[in-house]
């Protein structure tokens, strides 16, 4: 979620290191544990599911879990880009995987809430390459010049920050609307007029896994781009699922986002009643929502974001590291994006002179 009073980007990593080489291992996608990069071993940990929906309220941002995620953690920021980020092990990163720049300073800054479950990410970034490729291909609207030739692209595994909500909406509304008729004149001509009438009731609608990303880097269409997430897969938050990886910590706070969600929820509301009569036009309408059984949870999901150039353009495309599912951020031809505006205009210009001529 875009946020235009705070700018600052805040992410966590975590490593560790093997026992049998000593070399860095990390969580992998093919063997679904930590894997040594080095000498392959592979070290099991324990997974579970069991975690709980949160009851929408203040006092659950206490938590003991809350308490010891911010006392292992500190938050480092770099000093070129501005980035926070948050190392939750006893390896401090040299650079900032942003920018790259090694100058990081310690701040007083807490990590907040800890993270309640995660969904991993099911392939690597080498698969992911293969994966751009092919998604890259089956885009009708990217240029023909770049899929034959597709830029060398800087691959970046992210755990972004999504809270989901679930919530019951009750809905009192009431309004005026207006339809259009015609009536045939003795003349033979057409007249046309309209009918007001009023229109009340009351509406049930529920939702169940509401998304609101809470990123600093991404919006929230491109995070619709890339959804869904089988969420049936993840997990509750372990740091070994993150090991190796780059998770980026929320930047807006929970009511932030839940505020968001249900301006989101009561334009859906509004549509959804006023589809189900039929009008021309709104003269008026008041509806009052009742929200009960708020939960939410704090989810990390699998993106990868992919950096090229293509015409002297920097350019940023994401990724579902679940599901290989490409979303926006890539090229766009002019030519064939006109196409698809001319030709429809040119068919209806067409229909309506063989109707003028008949």
């Amino acid at each position: 979620m875009e946020n235009q009073e705070m700018e600052k980007r805040v992410l966590s990593s975590n490593s560790t290191k093997c026992s049998n080489c000593g070399a860095s291992i990390r969580y992998s996608p093919k063997v679904n544990n930590l894997a040594c990069e080095s000498c392959g071993s592979v070290f099991e940990f324990e997974k579970s599911k069991d975690f709980q929906k949160q009851p929408l309220r203040d006092e659950s941002l206490l938590t003991e879990d809350n308490k010891s995620w911010s006392n292992e953690s500190k938050i480092f920021k770099c000093e070129s880009c501005g980035a926070e980020v948050v190392l939750n092990s006893l390896e401090y990163s040299q650079n900032c995987p942003y920018c790259g720049n090694s100058h990081v300073s310690e701040t007083t800054n807490l990590p907040g809430i800890k993270p309640h479950c995660v969904v991993p990410f099911s392939f690597d970034e080498e698969s992911a390459s293969e994966k751009f490729k092919a998604g890259v291909k089956k885009k009708f609207f990217v240029p023909g010049a770049f899929k034959k030739n597709i830029p060398r692209n800087n691959i970046h595994a992210i755990y972004t920050p999504v809270f989901s909500f679930d919530v019951n909406t009750r809905t009192t509304y009431n309004g005026v609307l207006s339809e259009s008729y015609t009536v045939k004149r003795s003349d033979g001509s057409v007249e046309t007029k309209y009918r007001r009438f009023n229109i009340s009731g009351t509406k049930d609608l529920k939702y169940t896994d509401y998304i609101v990303e809470s990123s600093s880097k991404f919006n929230n269409l491109q995070i619709e781009s890339i959804l869904p997430y089988n969420f049936n897969e993840a997990y509750k938050f372990d740091n070994n699922f993150i090991s190796g990886y780059v998770v980026e910590h929320y930047q807006d706070s929970l009511d932030k986002c839940y505020d968001f969600a249900k301006e989101n929820m009561e334009y859906d509301i509004k549509r959804k009643i006023l589809s189900s009569y039929s009008y021309s036009s709104v003269e008026s309408f008041n509806m009052d929502v009742d929200y009960s059984n708020e939960k939410y949870l704090y989810r990390l999901v699998p993106t990868y974001v992919f950096e090229f150039k293509y015409k002297e353009k920097n350019y940023k495309a994401l990724m579902n590291g679940q599901t290989g599912k490409l979303g926006s951020g890539l090229p766009k031809s002019g030519f064939k994006i006109a196409l698809c505006i001319i030709i429809p205009l040119l068919l209806f210009i067409g229909m309506a002179l063989l109707i003028a001529l008949s």
